[in-house]
């Protein structure tokens, strides 16, 4: 499965920060904690990240 999602906070998560993690892990477990930081910071500073 791939998702995008774009300014999630008060939409998905009601609280920015802490909560992020967790919330990706719930549907990803598999994830890292650095596979999900490493495009949130990107996407932060406004880079598009595209993965095919």
């Amino acid at each position: 499965m791939k998702a995008i999602v774009l300014d999630m906070y008060g939409v998905i998560v009601k609280q920015t920060g802490d909560d992020f993690v967790p919330y990706v892990q719930q549907t990803f477990p598999e994830l890292s904690i650095e596979e999900i930081h490493i495009p949130w910071f990107k996407a932060d500073i406004g880079e598009i990240l595209i993965n095919n």
